[in-house]
């Protein structure tokens, strides 16, 4: 978490509310979250005073142009020729509060017992202010995501060393079946989880494709005929598309950007309901540990 569908939808939430408008202040609480320039982000991040003096000047004064996705990242053209690029990773947030809204405590949490908090919270890195009194409010609670500030040469140096795979909503039937033939040898779950065969899905939207195609996750890709394939490559589009006009799928800290929760959480027919009935037939839902996720599929449903 994030995947696709709720960055898309923090895309078009920033789109709305940041065009045009011009950054006043910037705030980092925590210097490891933010980055000037290209190369590899781990984990285990490491931040200086110097780099985040470097961030905050560099986003001073300068107007959003627009705000892109690419899989998983946000990018937000600047007005210097700069963008800046977010990662969200498994716990980021970025809620926008107009200035009548800064003193209103917001939930930041779907979890029972959360409880309002105002802004800045004690999980917020980053705070950008614009000169229109509205604030984007960068919150993380496992501290993996990150926000960095690069040119044009290094905007393509970070993709390209990404090695990102083909957009889903716009890979082409006859473009997925060539993919699937060069990662035959890899289990559908395998196969649409790896970010570098196709960009973006990840455990929630794997399984709901994957139910809805009827086809198992431990399954060899090489195994589905033409007609599974085109049945997947469109299950992918249908449930990333459905999840996108529901807002994504609010699970633990997933807000939208007015700090409103995602929908589609609600329409989500196996992922997460391990031991439930399937929706179809039934049988109980069971779970597997396919490489490093879980998977939860119907045996009788998914061959």
């Amino acid at each position: 978490m994030p995947e696709l569908p709720e960055v898309e939808t923090i895309k078009k939430g920033l789109a709305k509310s940041l065009k045009h408008k011009q950054v006043k202040d910037v705030f980092v609480y925590t210097d490891k979250m933010v980055k000037v320039g290209a190369g590899k982000i781990s984990n285990i991040k490491k931040g200086s005073k110097k780099l985040t003096k470097d961030f905050v000047n560099g986003l001073k004064n300068k107007k959003v142009l627009k705000v892109e996705r690419r899989a998983k990242y946000l990018i937000i053209t600047l007005s210097n020729n700069y963008f800046l690029v977010i990662h969200l990773r498994m716990s980021g947030q970025l809620i926008y509060r107009r200035k009548k809204q800064l003193h209103q405590p917001i939930l930041l949490s779907v979890a029972k017992n959360a409880t309002k908090e105002k802004l800045p919270s004690k999980h917020t890195h980053v705070q950008i202010s614009f000169k229109d009194g509205s604030q984007l409010f960068y919150n993380d609670t496992r501290q993996f995501g990150h926000l960095r500030l690069v040119n044009q040469k290094e905007l393509i140096e970070v993709f390209k060393t990404s090695n990102l795979g083909p957009e889903p909503l716009t890979l082409s039937f006859a473009e997925f079946k060539k993919i699937s033939q060069i990662n035959k040898n890899k289990r559908a779950k395998d196969f649409l989880l790896n970010q570098t065969v196709i960009s973006g899905i990840g455990n929630i939207y794997a399984d709901e494709s994957l139910f809805l195609s009827k086809i198992n996750p431990t399954r060899k890709i090489s195994s589905l005929i033409e007609q599974q394939l085109k049945t997947l490559h469109t299950n992918i589009k249908k449930v990333l598309n459905k999840a996108i006009l529901a807002g994504g799928s609010s699970i633990e800290t997933f807000l939208t950007t007015n700090g409103s929760s995602g929908k589609y959480t609600e329409k989500h027919l196996v992922y997460g309901k391990v031991g439930k009935p399937c929706p179809v037939c039934k049988t109980k839902l069971v779970s597997k540990k396919i490489g490093s996720r879980t998977s939860t599929y119907c045996k009788h449903c998914q061959k």
